[in-house]
This record gives C-alpha cells, sequence and structure tokens, in this order.
C-alpha cells in the first residue's frame, strides 16, 4: 500500500475495491483499447463516493507492465495508483474468490470491500462454491458494457457492508 496505509479514510476505515480489467473497465472483447472513458466515469464516481482504494485483482496483475497500463490509465482519469494486487501468480489460488481472501487474511487493515468483475469469482474451478462473505460484496458487470453507472449503486452498498 501507499506512504499512508489509509488511503486519507479514517484509522477505523479502510475500503478496497477488488478490480477486475477485462469487462469491467472496457468491454472484454475490447482489451486492445482499455479502460475506455465511460467505464473509468463510474469508477471514479465510486472512489470520489466512498474514498475506496483499489486492489487489482485482474490478471493485469501478473507483471509490472500491467499495472504499470493500469496505473497510466487511472492517472489519466485522476485517480491514484492501485493499491496492491492479490497474489502475483495465476493460480496459485483455486479461484478468484480465494485469491481475495487470502489478500483480506493478509491485510487487517481492510475493513470493507467490493469486487467489480465481469465473471462469477469462481469460474476457474465452477464446483467451488464462492465464499458467501465474498459474494456478499460482489458487483458482476456485464462483460459487453463494463461498468455502468447501476453498477455504482450496489457497489456504494456494497462498501457499506462491514467485513463480519
Amino acid at each position: 500500500m501507499g506512504a499512508d496505509a489509509t488511503g486519507g479514510q479514517s484509522s477505523a476505515t479502510y475500503k478496497a475495491i477488488f478490480l477486475d480489467v477485462d469487462g469491467v473497465l472496457h468491454p472484454a472483447n475490447e482489451s486492445q483499447r482499455p479502460c475506455r472513458k465511460p467505464c473509468m466515469d463510474v469508477l471514479k464516481e465510486i472512489i470520489a463516493q466512498s474514498n475506496a482504494n483499489i486492489v487489482l485483482s485482474s490478471n493485469w496483475r501478473l507483471d509490472e507492465w500491467g499495472i504499470g497500463q493500469v496505473n497510466s490509465h487511472l492517472e489519466r482519469a485522476g485517480l491514484e495508483p492501485v493499491a496492491g494486487h492479490t497474489h502475483p501468480q495465476e493460480d496459485f489460488y483455486n479461484t478468484r474468490a480465494d485469491e481475495i481472501l487470502e489478500y483480506l487474511h493478509s491485510h487487517p487493515e481492510v475493513t470493507h470491500f467490493v469486487v467489480l468483475d465481469d465473471v462469477e469469482l469462481n469460474f476457474e474451478d465452477p464446483d467451488t462454491p464462492v465464499p458467501a462473505c465474498v459474494a456478499a460484496h460482489s458487483v458482476q458487470t456485464d462483460e459487453r458494457h463494463g461498468l455502468q453507472p447501476k453498477d455504482s449503486q450496489a457497489a456504494l452498498a456494497r462498501l457499506e457492508i462491514p467485513i463480519d
């Protein structure tokens, strides 16, 4: 995380957005033209209203180039760079939900979170159920459009649910 681990939030509250990129910040089939302005505007609104920090859970986290690209797009949108990312090795955990749980266990300062993703959080292994504690904090975007204004209210509502 950055020098200020609270990201300007009160010391008792730290909100995290677990962010996928493809299918969230742009339509899934347009990864060659990433981070479309309408989707970035919705993300910017969520952050403005919640003061949440971005934790990259996308495969874009797997190398420095991908993280740099995401940070560059965030900067152009007037947003802070990612505060962290889930495990840097693909397939280290069984599902994306497992990666998020590991991050939460390793970062007890996170008190509230939302997952923004275009796929089920167990897409790697559909026989493994998504834990209720993660499912309750998830917003699944439409992969054809990415993050939309209707997703903003759902994300903000989930960011008000403390981790139990």
